[in-house]
């Protein structure tokens, strides 16, 4: 019977017992991808990553990975997360892989949608994991509120404000993003599960991102994805990315030098608060690049007899 290493750690949060719990299995080389499927089931956190060797391929025009990582829900495998692969970075470093930050250092984690750079600065606070996420694309928007809102559980005023609608965007994972009215109809949400899932598959999208702005640098967000298993996530780094996408293609970030940052806090309505930094590139008004980051912390260490 394997015996493998893993450890159980909050991302996005600087406390135990905060953020979002991510497992993630050590040296997982020889496990199938079912297995890894039934692990994740078993674990019943939003995501489970799975470390490996890198597959080795001439790399002309790009770093060779330092590893390679698979993410699953309780459902289903992703091609890309973002709290995986900030709490699998910081899992990393924490085990000694990546020898001393220094000043800082970036390594290269293989994913399903290609090689990405993580980068790892030392903070009084410890390591700050930054990812690159895909390339950042928008999509089509959706236009029926009157069913959003239903499945949601708010009314239809307190969708789209401002004209600023419903869209899909992504940074390597297609999702939906809802701007909402104000803080208390984000607060009181009481979503019908089947409903979104049947908007999920509608719109080709793993999660819905509802989430209010509450300046052009603070965005609070409540994710949703039960076709993934999540009821609620506390902290969605992928989620995080798209917004950034979605606000810089709607001109609502304040950008300089063609750069932009925010904070987005989640996870508050269910104990398990978060902030992730997302700073976006942005050139003629669209965005170019999007970069996700937050600290961690390790909460449980233990051996995996499957």
């Amino acid at each position: 019977m394997p015996v493998l290493e893993f450890r159980q750690v909050d991302v996005f949060t600087e406390t135990p017992l905060r953020g979002n719990a991510l497992a993630v299995v050590l040296d997982a080389d020889e496990l199938e991808g079912e297995t890894m499927q039934a692990v994740a089931a078993e674990t019943n956190l939003s995501e489970t990553a799975f470390v490996m060797r890198p597959t080795v391929l001439p790399r002309p025009t790009g770093p060779q990975a330092d590893y390679k990582i698979r993410i699953f829900t309780p459902t289903m495998e992703l091609p890309i997360a973002g709290h995986p692969s900030v709490g699998t970075a910081f899992t990393l470093l924490s085990e000694g892989r990546f020898g001393a930050v220094g000043d800082g250092l970036t390594v290269h984690q293989e994913t399903g949608i290609g090689v990405l750079p993580i980068a790892i600065r030392p903070t009084e606070s410890g390591p700050l994991i930054t990812m690159t996420q895909g390339e950042p694309q928008l999509f089509g928007r959706f236009d029926d509120l009157d069913r959003l809102a239903a499945s949601l559980g708010c009314s239809v005023s307190g969708i789209a404000p401002s004209g600023h609608g419903p869209r899909v965007a992504s940074t390597g994972l297609r999702q939906l993003m809802v701007p909402l009215s104000d803080l208390a109809t984000l607060s009181s949400l009481k979503p019908d599960l089947s409903a979104l899932a049947a908007i999920e598959r509608q719109a080709e999208v793993t999660g819905i991102s509802a989430f209010v702005q509450e300046s052009p640098s603070v965005a609070k967000v409540r994710f949703f994805s039960p076709i993934s298993g999540i009821v609620e996530d506390p902290a969605t780094g992928s989620a995080a990315g798209a917004l950034g996408a979605y606000l810089a293609s709607e001109s609502l970030l304040n950008v300089r030098d063609g750069q932009a940052n925010f904070t987005a806090t989640q996870g508050i309505e269910i104990g398990r608060p978060s902030r992730i930094e997302v700073t976006v590139d942005v050139a003629s008004g669209n965005p170019t690049r999007v970069q996700v980051g937050g600290h961690s912390v390790t909460v449980l260490r233990g051996r995996l007899s499957i």
